[in-house]
């Protein structure tokens, strides 16, 4: 273990113990030795920090005293002067830009004589080995011995480390604790464990890794004076309470998977008894917060890429929402997405539904700025009246967003009295006549083994106005890796997309050959990385 440095003993001690006042940069020098001694003692030694009282002294001022120590102390190596008993605002700041230039480390302890002082920073120097197993036992006694859930988890992180603490998605967002992930997320690229800096703070980071190796979620603590040895004992902290916080994450999976089908259960019951829904239903729908009457607008969120993980993408969802301006139920978890409704006590008034998209609208944008976001577009209702109200409004929200879909642009909302020329090209896409041609024409491209990704990129190529630089953007590729994929793509087909009747052609196909599915399970293929 390395030779503690100033920076890990402030680090250890409460806030209120120790105040750094002045020579900031030299706090990462080793601390090998504490000394109690006179102001006036003329031999510091190399590498130490020596603690002194510093009482009232006549014909002498307490500015004079400290400035001919840090003088004694920068010429012999010391690591720092501690003044003990003297409060912070009775330092000259001559004394503090003088420890600045110095780079000598001075501090006061307003409530320590130099002994006590001594004996406390004693312990961390000589005996890490066994501050670190109390700080472990600490931690495993708090965790044993109450609930797991993941604030407390993080809350018991936070007091025994001395740091601030947070329990972080994959992506960086807070899931509990401190948000600490905008400044960490540009060091969480490895699934390992992980110690260093994040601006002007030292951070440890545990990772609790899912099925398939990569983070589930990560345990993370920074402090501002955080050296070497923190770091390690914070690390050790974090791999402590990983198996606590396995258990919550396997638990709350369980419990959202179990909550999901109850609720999928309970909405096809409403649904399809209309307005005569049975008074047992009824009576499990108020015990689970729902209003069956009043005036009902439904919302479904359509996944772009149906095989997301269901549970994680509710969950970011949900966040999102939250913070939107819509007073909505718990996400009711569909076949190709989640359902969810507005219910008011009062019929629609003009302007409402344009309200309803845009609040929504503003919620999926911020859902989608999240780096892990799996696609989804969302349609609304129109407002009706009672269960059977809501049996409509759910069935004219999920006709929107398959509408919706056609376009394939993550985030885009329509409601379904927008729909109107979208509404004709999806009945033409959905037309017999209209599917059996495009599977002709499309055939080709799909026997390809680059099929799925050729036809993507032709797809968004055409719906991006025919762009290489929007298509490069929108698939996260290189413009000239679309270029070689249409290339391609046309050489298959036979095709060359410069008249415009053969771009529309292959767009029309391309959307046929999707909404067969989208009216079952919304397939589509995960964005090429």
């Amino acid at each position: 273990m390395p030779a503690p440095t100033l920076r890990d003993l402030i680090a250890a001690q409460p806030a209120e113990n120790f105040h750094l006042l002045a020579g900031h940069a030299g706090l990462d020098a080793p601390v090998t030795g504490v000394r109690v001694a006179d102001i006036a003692d003329p031999g510091p030694a190399v590498a130490h920090l020596t603690c002194t009282d510093l009482p009232p002294r006549t014909g002498l001022s307490a500015t004079h005293l400290v400035d001919v120590a840090l003088h004694r102390h920068h010429a012999t190596g010391a690591s720092g002067l501690l003044l003990c008993q003297l409060p912070a605002d009775h330092l000259a700041q001559a004394s503090r830009r003088l420890a600045d230039r110095r780079r000598l480390p001075l501090l006061v302890a307003p409530l320590h004589t130099s002994a006590q002082a001594a004996t406390e920073l004693l312990l961390w120097i000589h005996g890490p080995q066994v501050q670190r197993a109390r700080q472990l036992t600490g931690i495993a006694r708090a965790l044993r011995t109450t609930s797991h859930s993941l604030t407390h988890i993080t809350s018991t992180l936070a007091r025994h480390l001395n740091a601030r603490t947070a329990a972080l998605a994959a992506d960086g967002a807070t899931i509990a604790g401190d948000d600490l992930g905008s400044d960490l997320l540009p060091h969480l690229h490895t699934p390992a464990p992980i110690t260093g800096t994040a601006g002007d703070r030292a951070f440890a980071a545990h990772p609790l890794r899912g099925e398939n190796g990569a983070p589930d979620l990560w345990l993370a603590a920074t402090n501002s004076h955080g050296g070497p040895q923190w770091a390690e004992r914070a690390l050790a902290g974090l791999a402590l309470a990983e198996a606590y916080a396995s258990v919550w994450l396997a638990t709350s999976v369980m419990r959202a998977e179990r909550n999901a089908r109850f609720r999928t259960t309970l909405l096809s019951e409403i649904l399809a008894a209309g307005d005569a829904v049975p008074a047992n239903t009824a009576a499990i729908a108020a015990r689970a917060g729902w209003r069956l009457t009043g005036w009902h607008t439904a919302i479904h969120l359509l996944r772009l890429i149906h095989n997301a993980p269901p549970a994680t993408t509710a969950d970011d969802l949900t966040r999102a929402l939250a913070q939107s301006d819509l007073a909505l139920g718990p996400l009711v978890e569909q076949s190709d997405g989640w359902a969810a409704w507005i219910t008011s006590d009062h019929p629609p008034r003009p302007g409402d539904g344009a309200t309803v998209v845009g609040n929504l609208a503003q919620a999926l944008h911020t859902y989608h700025a999240r780096i892990s976001a799996t696609p989804v577009v969302a349609g609304i209702g129109r407002p009706a009246n009672g269960p059977a109200g809501l049996a409509t409004s759910m069935a004219e929200a999920r006709h929107a967003a398959l509408a919706t879909a056609l376009a394939d642009i993550p985030g885009r909302v329509q409601h379904a009295d927008q729909l109107g020329i979208t509404q004709i090209l999806m009945a033409t896409c959905n037309s017999p006549a209209m599917r059996e041609t495009a599977a002709t024409l499309l055939t080709p491209l799909l026997d390809d083994p680059a099929g799925p990704d050729l036809l993507r990129t032709i797809e968004t190529y055409l719906t991006s106005g025919c762009s290489t630089a929007d298509t490069a953007r929108r698939l996260n590729l290189h413009r000239n890796t679309v270029t070689q994929r249409l290339a391609r793509a046309c050489a298959i087909l036979g095709i060359t997309l410069d008249t415009a009747d053969e771009r529309l052609a292959i767009q029309l196909a391309c959307r046929a050959h999707r909404l067969p599915h989208a009216t079952g399970h919304h397939h589509r293929k995960a964005p090429d990385r």
